[in-house]
């Protein structure tokens, strides 16, 4: 009898060590989305997660305005990540994470009206060709025509492209999108260094 009440005690260690590791391995996202007059609820407004610069997730927000995101670690390595938003004239509201916490809330007052059509994409690089960069689509509104100009000359009307530099530089990409009627028509442009060992996402930071 008294090795079973042992036994007993070492499956319940067991399983709350097990419980304690997993919850470790998890990181949320969270908070609310309102306007910015009246702080009322903005509700299915999508938010943009960017993990590492590499992993983009997409969410919205419910009844309430709140959105929760909830990500395994067990399948990244996660450092870093922003969360953004974009508001009624197309500007990009951002919060940053760095280093993360396992509950990372940020919350968005913003103005609230509907978006004709905003361009907007993220992109990361390959992890074994650094020349290879992979482009994400995260426009919103209404249109039905896009263009890609990656400012080496060529261009691409894929939705999500996936581009190889032949030389190393520096590359004004921009994504172009439109409707055929003329009521949509947007642009973004990012700046994209192609190094070998590109050191743009590096931040330096002291303290005393």
């Amino acid at each position: 009898m008294k090795n079973y009440y042992i036994n007993l005690v070492l499956i319940v260690i067991l399983i709350t060590s097990f419980s304690y590791i997993r919850a470790e391995s998890l990181i949320s996202f969270s908070g609310y989305v309102r306007t910015v007059n009246d702080t009322l609820p903005i509700v299915e407004k999508e938010i943009f997660i960017n993990l590492n610069e590499e992993i983009q997730i997409v969410t919205n927000t419910d009844q309430n305005g709140y959105y929760f995101y909830l990500f395994d670690l067990d399948s990244i390595n996660a450092i870093s990540a922003v969360v953004g938003v974009l508001d009624c004239t197309g500007s990009l509201f951002v919060e940053e994470f760095n280093p993360l916490e396992s509950s990372n809330i940020a919350d968005f007052y913003i103005c609230n009206g509907e978006i004709n059509c905003q361009a907007f994409f993220d992109y990361f690089t390959d992890a074994e060709n650094y020349k290879q960069i992979y482009f994400i689509n995260l426009s919103l509104g209404n249109y039905n025509s896009l263009l890609w100009d990656f400012g080496d000359g060529t261009f691409s009307n894929e939705d999500t492209p996936t581009k190889v530099f032949n030389e190393d530089g520096i590359y004004p990409v921009s994504l172009y999108i439109y409707d055929t009627v003329g009521e949509c028509e947007s642009s973004f442009t990012q700046t994209i260094f192609v190094f070998e060992n590109d050191t743009t996402n590096c931040i330096a930071e002291f303290s005393y």
